[in-house]
């Protein structure tokens, strides 16, 4: 370690920020108490290292000592210091600075605003970044893009869209970063006709070739149902990454066009695209929809071959792909090896077994979930009485169902009751199940009222199917589903008729 003893603060300063760039911040703060004497300079250089490299809490400690040792700050150590609270989400802290700030008469200077108004719109705060925008003597680029995305990261997409307008009038040109911003707007509440304005502001600005924004361009066109748009924005764009492909995959996904998204992954592979976990997760969730356990054994391998079956999102998909496909040791292998259990996961591995009907294991899940400091959830408790239900056991069944209301506490939501209607259904309880329905403390599903439906017709009960359909329908009158079930049970209630008229007639 070099001796800066009593050398010019100037160059000790340099080497603290030389290490810090380095990404070696022990030798920086080692350097830096070192130095004879220390100025708002060597300080400042030594909480941005911090910030950079991503040690925050470091940088607030340092700040805290700086003002101890009676060296006031100046607007690049007040900016990172409230980087560092908005990196590690200390608002009250940030806005103990935002006071000095105030105090010290700079809360107008554009880039300790620009800061600030990042700070509260990243902390939800944005009505108070909006303050601070508004009391800005000027506006430059960074404003409005900060406020713009604060709008965006809020869900405040028209507000977004309103402010871009009003940044456009003033003359100010959009960067990347803008873009990408409004594009995510529109996504946000379907506004392909803005979405469109502003893919021609891209061509204008030349952007095209920008990853970022062809990226949001493919989600924007999705997110408004323009999926075949958004594979042509893709396909013609000059620079085809993962990036994009990811996003056109995860469309695909969500909105149920599996075979796309295979042929899409497919692509990508041809192409010399190597996928990232993202991707994976996105061909695997399709996986499971379709319950295509060879393709799924396909892409574990794959994962395992690139070192990336440790990722929670590739591990979790996985989890959640052998679950459903029925593979339970293969699913409690994949639960034990990630990195951290959430309670989708403890959900995931229970709702497996629960579908086999493997009552023990689920409840061995569940006291192993206990043991670790888990508290079941309601979709848990409902992931057990699908257990009993698959099980066919009605009386237990509806003895846990009664337990997690009386012992337990749990308010029963709708999937709940139309868990036990169905067991009650399939058990040809349906009056039982109707009342059950009736009783309901939460309104009942469209699926609730499927689920009567399709035990009247099983069982030939063609007055509560009657009752069920007339609910149904009253839910939603589009839904095809109660006409199909009311069409077929009076259809079999005919032909059970003519069936009997026949026996009596040639006994």
């Amino acid at each position: 370690m070099p001796d800066v003893g009593r050398r010019d603060i100037f160059l000790g300063t340099a080497i603290v920020d030389m290490y810090a760039k380095c990404g070696s911040l022990a030798m920086a703060q080692e350097v830096f108490d070192s130095l004879p004497e220390k100025d708002v300079v060597s300080w400042t250089t030594l909480i941005t290292g911090c910030v950079q490299q991503d040690i925050s809490d470091d940088a607030l400690y340092y700040f805290e000592k700086m003002q101890q040792q009676g060296i006031p700050p100046d607007d690049i150590t007040f900016a990172c210091c409230l980087q560092a609270c908005n990196i590690v989400g200390d608002i009250e802290k940030g806005q103990a600075v935002h006071m000095d700030i105030v105090q010290k008469g700079m809360e107008r200077d554009v880039f300790i605003g620009n800061v600030l108004i990042d700070l509260y719109s990243c902390c939800g705060l944005i009505e108070d970044a909006e303050e601070i925008f508004n009391k800005l003597p000027g506006y430059d680029v960074v404003s409005w893009n900060t406020l713009i995305a604060g709008y965006v990261e809020n869900c405040m997409y028209k507000e977004a869209l309103s402010k871009f307008l009003i940044m456009k009038e003033q003359g100010l040109c959009p960067e990347a970063v803008t873009l990408v911003s409004v594009l995510k707007a529109c996504g946000g509440i379907g506004d392909i006709n803005n979405g469109q304005h502003i893919q021609s502001d891209v061509v204008k600005h030349n952007l095209e070739k920008n990853a970022f924004i062809a990226s949001a361009l493919v989600d924007m066109y999705i997110r408004c149902g323009f999926l075949e748009k958004a594979q042509e924005v893709l396909l013609s764009s000059p620079i085809q990454d993962i990036v994009g492909w990811t996003a056109l995959i995860t469309g695909y996904t969500e909105n149920g066009e599996f075979e796309k998204t295979f042929n899409a992954f497919e692509t990508i592979h041809r192409k010399g695209i190597l996928p990232v976990t993202a991707t994976y997760g996105s061909i695997l969730r399709v996986c499971t929809s379709l319950v295509t356990l060879d393709k799924g054994l396909e892409i574990h391998a794959e994962v395992t071959s690139r070192g990336l079956e440790d990722d929670f999102i590739v591990s979790g998909t996985l989890l959640g792909m052998y679950s459903r496909c029925a593979c339970l040791f293969e699913s409690q292998q994949m639960f034990e090896k990630l990195p951290v259990k959430d309670a989708v996961s403890w959900t995931t591995l229970i709702a497996g077994y629960a579908f086999l009907g493997d009552i023990e294991r689920a409840f061995s899940v569940v006291d192993q979930m206990l043991v670790e400091g888990f508290e079941p959830n309601s979709a848990i408790y409902g992931q057990i009485l699908n257990a009993y239900n698959h099980r066919g056991l009605v009386d237990e069944g509806q003895m846990f169902f009664i337990g997690i209301i009386r012992v337990l506490g749990i308010v029963p939501t709708s999937e709940h009751y139309t868990c036990l209607i169905d067991l009650f259904s399939r058990a040809g309880q349906i009056d039982t199940a109707a009342l059950v329905l009736k009783h309901m403390v939460c309104h009942p599903s469209c699926i609730a009222w499927h689920v009567i439906l399709g035990a009247c017709q099983k069982w030939n009960n063609v007055e509560v199917g009657k009752e069920a359909f007339k609910n149904a329908v009253l839910l939603d009158e589009y839904d095809h589903i109660p006409y199909v079930a009311i069409s077929n049970i009076y259809a079999d209630a005919i032909f059970e008729d003519d069936l009997h008229f026949l026996e009596v007639q040639y006994m």
